[in-house]
This record gives structure tokens, sequence and C-alpha cells, in this order.
């Protein structure tokens, strides 16, 4: 069955919502709430500048992958304030692009590889 996703752009932010059949449902948001290191969105390929707000995944330009630019000089990140908090991914949360209290989780990360015979590990 296909899905047809709609986006639109209300009280500063960037709602995404799909609709699967005749199903609607909420997908994601995001927009403004974008973390104060994120300083644009480029593509990987052509170097075409794009609005971090904008929910976009591949370049407008080529079509290639999109990465986020984070200003890096205004991250005062050390060694000892990651060994300090929880081994999660948003240890990392000043590399993210999301702003700082808008983690959502399912308590990810850290998470073993299990062997489940001679040269196979699953994760």
């Amino acid at each position: 069955m296909p899905a047809v996703f709609f986006c639109e752009k209300r009280f500063g932010a960037i709602f995404v919502s799909a609709k699967i059949g005749s199903s609607p449902f909420f997908f994601s948001s995001m927009g403004a709430r974008l973390s104060r290191y994120v300083a644009g969105a480029s593509c990987f390929a052509c170097g075409a500048a794009h609005d971090p707000g904008t929910l976009l995944g591949v370049c407008t330009v080529c079509g290639m992958p999109l990465r986020i630019d984070y200003d890096i000089p205004a991250i005062r990140l050390t060694l000892a304030d990651l060994a300090d908090r929880p081994p999660t991914l948003w240890r990392y949360r000043e590399l993210l692009p999301l702003r700082q209290g808008d983690e959502v989780s399912l308590a990810e990360g850290y998470t073993p590889l299990l062997a489940v015979e001679p040269g196979v590990w699953v994760k």
C-alpha cells in the first residue's frame, strides 16, 4: 500500500504527516527546535547550501545526501564531560541536530553484540 507524505510549516516548525491507505497518522516534526550548534546543511557531493530547518534528506540540486554542518569551535566538549553522561546516543547531544530537551529514547545504545554461532554476531 503506497504512503503519501505531507509537509507544512506551522508555528515556526516543519510538520510531516503521512497517509497510508485511508488512515492518516502523524509522522514527525522538526524545524525551530534545532540545536544552537547547527550552522547549516549542505550537500556532500556538490556543496549546495540548504536550510537546516527544512525537512530534506537529499540535495534539491543533485539528489545526493545532505549533511548537517556544526559550529565546531562553539562546542566545548571534553572526554570528562562524556564520561559523566549516561551511556546513550544522547551523550553526544552537541553533535546531534536536535535541541537539548527534545530527546526521545527507547533506552537504545550500548547494546551488546551476541554470538549466535561461530563467526556470527547479532546486535
